[in-house]
């Protein structure tokens, strides 16, 4: 898995750095893709609707969904990178299937980067476990760094972003410390060593394009090799309780049979 823990992240710092657009984008039809900004020396909640201020929008990352908390984790930048840390969560933060810090427990920054596979909450079913109630938020993310009107089209396109964004985009400004039924909520996705600069030529969107799209795969491929070895140690465990009942049940005969031999004497 791609886990890297971050350390010595600075959270604001106001040395000038650069900055970040995020496109979240779920891996279900029930939440749309996001576009967002992260800026230096400011921080950006991810949360749960509560009201009309934290309406889901597609330049926020409020998202209509009961498995999250209200402040559920919080996103910044620095001169290092991008970093994620959950804020005592119920439900959990997942980066690529490692929880970020126990129910109720603040965790430590993780950096994001290019192929991570990020989930806010899990799911949950009925108690007969055949129906799906609330679903999590599952989703990659990218991150360029840029600003959203500096994006160029074909990326746009790519991710179905809206082109009047870039006009209509209005952020509120983040400052350090807002209170949670305000802040913005976000998530990144950080480019590996910084491959996507600020005016790409058009060999550089097309290998950034190509880039994203084998993370995602290597991602996508590690969770099934994972999932393959979780089914195989539970396929073993299964096949030991087989064992076990087995000669269960052939004690219980044996005793049986010696009770009716000793029966008929």
């Amino acid at each position: 898995m791609n886990k890297t823990h971050a350390t010595t992240a600075v959270l604001n710092d106001n040395r000038p750095g650069p900055n970040y657009t995020v496109v979240l984008q779920p891996q279900t039809n029930q939440f749309p893709t996001k576009t967002l900004e992260i800026r230096p020396g400011t921080q950006c909640k991810i949360g749960r609707q509560s009201g009309a201020k934290t309406a889901p929008k597609p330049l926020n990352g409020y998202f209509d969904s009961k498995v999250l908390s209200r402040t559920h984790a919080v996103v910044w930048c620095d001169q290092q990178g991008v970093f994620i840390r959950d804020t005592k969560s119920s439900n959990g933060t997942f980066l690529n299937g490692l929880r970020l810090s126990k129910e109720g427990e603040e965790s430590t920054p993780f950096a994001l980067k290019t192929g991570d596979y990020i989930e806010f909450g899990i799911d949950i079913f009925s108690e007969d476990n055949n129906v799906l109630l609330y679903q999590k938020v599952a989703c990659y993310v990218a991150v360029f760094n840029t600003t959203l009107e500096q994006l160029d089209r074909s990326t746009l396109q790519q991710f179905n972003i809206n082109p009047d964004y870039n006009n209509s985009y209005q952020i509120d400004p983040y400052p350090p410390r807002r209170s949670s039924t305000s802040s913005l909520s976000t998530i990144t996705y950080h480019s590996v060593n910084n491959k996507y600069p600020a005016s790409p030529t058009s060999k550089s969107k097309r290998s950034k394009n190509l880039d994203l799209l084998v993370a995602k795969l290597e991602a996508e491929l590690e969770r099934s090799q994972q999932m393959e070895k979780e089914l195989k140690v539970m396929a073993a465990k299964m096949t030991d309780l087989n064992k076990t009942q087995e000669v269960d049940q052939v004690k219980t005969s044996a005793s049986t049979n010696t009770n009716e031999f000793e029966g008929w004497k």
